[in-house]
């Protein structure tokens, strides 16, 4: 959480001090006027809104990864220097050309942070415990994810009973559709259903998706700064029926690749060459602090999401976590090379740099939801106690039919899921000590819920022990696996093992 805190303070600095041309004589008399102005009606609306996201995750980030303090004294804290940053930035901008500097711009950063410290004390973890099957207290991945592109939807969440605006979008559902926005509105739907679905429980209840897409829909046309057009509509409708064609037979590596294709589509769309090849930018956000600073950082956040979703979506398919994220950085990287050529976006490093970060959070909250996790049953202490001794835990990526397995070994041996996952692990190693444990494995009948191959995803923490953490580690290394795809791969050639028996 201080990482994260720490590289959004420096985000912050970043963007309120670019293109860092410090000018002594850009200095004028005259700025002192807005920079000792605290009225926050002097702020523009999209300013604000942009104020405001800006300093929240600096606000939650401070109230989690500072705890020594009672909660009333750090939040005090964290506000009056939160303000004392955010002024300090806007008087720096009294040397930079072409900077405005704002002390209402100063006041909702203030109450962005506010905000922030105040989302850190709701009990939001245990309604996300509640909704979802593995009683978590940190949602699983999946199901952030799927959230999150929910929420871009209706972002920047500033909802209005206007009758204009209202029309104005109504206008925009009316004209012509784009195809390539079409099928990348439609990939991004079946993306948030397969994440719902992975998460199982209320989620996974598929009857209620259309009811979603219509909420979705119908609520983004009363959002103000972010329009329903007619590609989000056709989107969302061809998407329902796509899904329940796909849902038995989706596969990640399948959604990953129609995201991958529809990302380059939308970028490269309409694929008109430029006369002259453009200069490539190597300074990171220098296209998104240009123009409209509400539409630019909805912009960054929906990036974000997207290329978090891919590696992700990757990570399912078998691959580690880190080369996911490089694979997509270094994709995006030549895709931003190659803008050079057509029409469109200005070609930059800023989106490779998005994967990166995007990549280095996945991987910083399931290490968070990791420590958090608790166990199921009481069966599950000991491994707990390894976990607060410092051995690790690996959250597992299973087929439904496989952790449903699991389970069923749980209930009919009596072993924890990380006996079972010792003993394949020894197996498969060759250990003498395995004969006496896997011969129970022998007995095994398998269950419906495993016979019946549902591939949805799941999600299992496993703390193993240094033992059998160092074989997990040598076969990964043997079968160029990650360390999650290769327990999968002896889980499934148990239950291929039973069914043949």
């Amino acid at each position: 959480m201080r990482a994260l805190l720490w590289f959004f303070i420096i985000l912050i600095t970043y963007g309120s001090l670019y293109p860092f041309t410090f000018d002594p004589g850009a200095y004028h008399p005259a700025l002192l006027a807005p920079l000792f102005d605290f009225h926050p009606g002097h702020t523009g609306r999209g300013d604000i809104v942009a104020n405001l996201l800006l300093f929240v995750p600096f606000g939650f980030l401070a109230m989690l990864g500072y705890s020594a303090l009672r909660p009333a004294s750090r939040m005090t804290l964290i506000l009056v220097l939160g303000f004392a940053l955010a002024y300090l930035l806007q008087v720096a901008q009294l040397i930079v050309p072409g900077r405005t500097p704002s002390g209402s711009d100063a006041i909702w950063n203030l109450l962005g942070c506010a905000i922030g410290c105040a989302l850190a004390h709701l009990p939001l973890p245990r309604l996300f415990s509640a909704l979802a099957p593995a009683g978590g207290q940190w949602p699983p991945i999946p199901l952030a994810l799927g959230l999150l592109w929910l929420a871009y939807n209706w972002a920047p969440f500033v909802p209005s009973i206007d009758l204009q605006l209202l029309k104005n979008n109504l206008k925009l559902i009316a004209s012509s559709p784009e195809l390539v926005w079409v099928c990348q509105k439609v990939v991004m739907w079946l993306v948030i259903f397969h994440f719902l679905h992975s998460a199982g429980g209320l989620w996974a209840r598929e009857r209620y998706y259309p009811l979603l897409v219509l909420a979705t829909l119908v609520g983004g046309l009363f959002i103000v700064g972010h329009a329903t057009t007619i590609e989000h509509v056709a989107g969302g409708v061809l998407a329902v029926p796509a899904w329940y064609a796909i849902r038995r037979r989706r596969r990640p590596a399948g959604l990953a690749l129609l995201l991958a294709i529809t990302l380059l589509a939308t970028t490269f769309a309409p694929f008109d060459l430029r006369q002259a090849p453009a200069t490539f930018r190597w300074i990171p956000f220098s296209g998104a602090l240009d123009g409209n600073m509400l539409i630019n950082v909805m912009a960054t956040f929906s990036k974000l999401v997207m290329y978090a979703s891919l590696t992700w979506l990757l990570v399912e398919a078998g691959m580690a976590l880190r080369n996911a994220s490089l694979a997509v950085a270094a994709a995006l990287l030549v895709s931003e090379w190659l803008q050079v050529y057509f029409q469109g976006p200005t070609p930059e490093i800023t989106d490779p740099l998005l994967a990166l970060i995007a990549g280095a959070t996945l991987h910083a909250y399931r290490s968070a939801a990791s420590v958090h996790a608790p166990y199921a049953a009481a069966r599950d202490v000991a491994p707990a106690q390894k976990q607060e001794q410092g051995e690790p835990t690996l959250q597992l990526n299973l087929h439904y039919y496989q952790a449903a397995f699991v389970e069923d070994c749980v209930a009919s041996l009596g072993w924890n899921r990380e006996q079972l996952c010792e003993v394949l692990l020894a197996a498969a190693s060759d250990d003498p000590q395995s004969s006496a444990a896997a011969s129970a494995l022998r007995h095994m009948t398998l269950g419906p819920d495993v016979l019946a191959r549902e591939p949805r995803w799941v999600v299992l923490p496993v703390t193993l022990n240094t033992r059998a953490s160092a074989q997990l580690k040598a076969l990964a290394r043997a079968g160029e696996r990650s360390e999650s795809r290769t327990l999968r791969h002896l889980i499934d050639a148990e239950i291929t093992r039973l069914s043949n028996a």
